[in-house]
């Protein structure tokens, strides 16, 4: 197994994690992201009704705005359609002129095409994902071999529903997410693997006792199950008992998700220009997205060169943004609250 694809989250992890790693943030209650936007219009004095899935809010007794499931009430119809589909995002995006990955669009029965696909790539690694999934399921990266690309297969057919999936090509950087709502970026916070730092002294094994014993202050993170793969270690010439150097980054599995233990670092203050404009500049192409989680892959936070939009969230966790492991909470909550009121007072619902 190599790893060498992921060098882009090393170089973030020791620039931006490593010089405050046992600093992590605490956070005491986790009230979930439909939870905390409920709790928010319910403090402002508003009265939330639940009704099977959906929560309407209601101020004087008129209905100013709400959740379907995680959905704000500032996505229109035609928006949440774009965001659910990758497909649809893709398409909306490329005839904006944003700048995305290279792919085709292909149905579970079209293998054969997809190896075809991959046989003409000439070399470079590609992305299958699920045109439905979301939170990661379903998604490989870094394909390059026929086998691989027959297990990614499976992978995505058993976590899709409408059969259709995209093959694009892998983008190298970190995973970015920014968060704008109406017109305004709230946050920006970057997804990495699972890691630990070295002290010179500690074993692998006892610094992920360290790292989970981190994690269980923070209410957000500790939900999250910790994942170490053994394959990850032995690609960087470690073992579960092995001691690495003082500053040393140890990745513990190859995937940033924070279901699989990773951690979401602020970097709202240091965010690019370019990548702040180009988010703002990316939700406004989607009429009637007021709100909306942008998946960006960029080499470098603090540069706009090399970025790619990935996907558009119209249900988006804020609490990426909200509760970070590292960096500044920022008020995502708070924000969606206040265009809830003031688009839901001048435009109704």
């Amino acid at each position: 197994m190599t790893i060498t694809h992921l060098a882009p989250h090393r170089r973030f992890i020791e620039n931006h994690v490593v010089p405050r790693y046992r600093a992590m943030n605490t956070c005491a209650v986790w009230p979930g992201h439909r939870g905390g936007i409920m709790q928010c219009a319910r403090e402002r004095g508003m009265e939330v009704i639940e009704h099977g899935k959906t929560a309407m809010f209601f101020r004087d007794g008129r209905l100013i705005g709400g959740l379907n499931r995680f959905a704000p009430s500032l996505t229109g119809g035609l928006a949440e359609r774009v965001c659910l589909s990758k497909t649809l995002t893709k398409v909306a995006l490329g005839q904006a002129g944003a700048p995305i990955p290279r792919g085709v669009f292909l149905t579970v029965k079209q293998l054969d095409a997809g190896l075809a696909h991959l046989r003409g790539a000439e070399g470079r690694a590609l992305v299958l994902k699920p045109s439905d999934g979301n939170a990661g399921r379903g998604v490989t990266t870094n394909i390059t071999t026929e086998e691989q690309l027959r297990a990614a297969w499976a992978e995505a057919r058993r976590e899709t529903a409408n059969g259709r999936l995209i093959l694009e090509d892998h983008v190298e950087g970190v995973d970015l997410r920014t968060y704008v709502v109406d017109g305004e970026l709230i946050g920006a916070a970057v997804r990495v693997p699972a890691h630990v730092v070295g002290d010179g002294t500690a074993s692998v094994s006892t610094l992920v006792e360290e790292l989970t014993a981190m994690r269980a202050s923070h209410a957000y993170l500790r939900s999250k199950k910790l994942q170490v793969d053994g394959r990850v270690l032995a690609a960087q010439g470690l073992e579960a008992e092995a001691s690495p150097e003082e500053g040393q980054v140890v990745l513990l599995n190859s995937e940033p998700y924070l279901g699989t233990g990773g951690i979401n670092v602020d970097v709202t203050d240091v965010l690019h220009e370019d990548l702040h404009r180009l988010s703002l500049e990316t939700a406004a192409a989607i009429p009637g997205l007021h709100a909306v989680g942008l998946d960006l892959m960029v080499p470098d936070v603090q540069s706009g060169e090399g970025a790619f939009i990935t996907e558009l969230n119209s249900r988006a966790n804020l609490s990426m943004n909200q509760w970070p492991a590292y960096g500044q909470e920022r008020p995502v909550v708070s924000r969606l609250v206040d265009a809830m009121e003031r688009l839901g007072a001048v435009q109704g619902v």
